[in-house]
């Protein structure tokens, strides 16, 4: 059987959060098979300074970054 799992980074902790970052993985019998990363471009005036720490947001990183629709 085929898993997969989602992990979204944000901005912040608040109710309004920006998506920054998703990434999933395909699992099979326990080995990735799969994988899938993607930066989003957001308002950094709006993030918070301690998330975005935490994400290891560097401006460099998020050059690529797409439109999250």
């Amino acid at each position: 059987m085929k898993l997969v799992y989602f992990d979204l980074e944000t901005d912040s902790l608040a109710e309004d959060c920006q998506i920054i970052q998703i990434g999933a993985v395909a699992v099979v019998n326990g080995e990735i098979q799969e994988e899938f990363e993607r930066k989003l471009t957001f308002d950094i005036s709006k993030a918070d300074p301690k998330a975005l720490k935490v994400n290891s947001y560097r401006e460099d990183l998020w050059e690529k970054a797409v439109l999250p629709e």
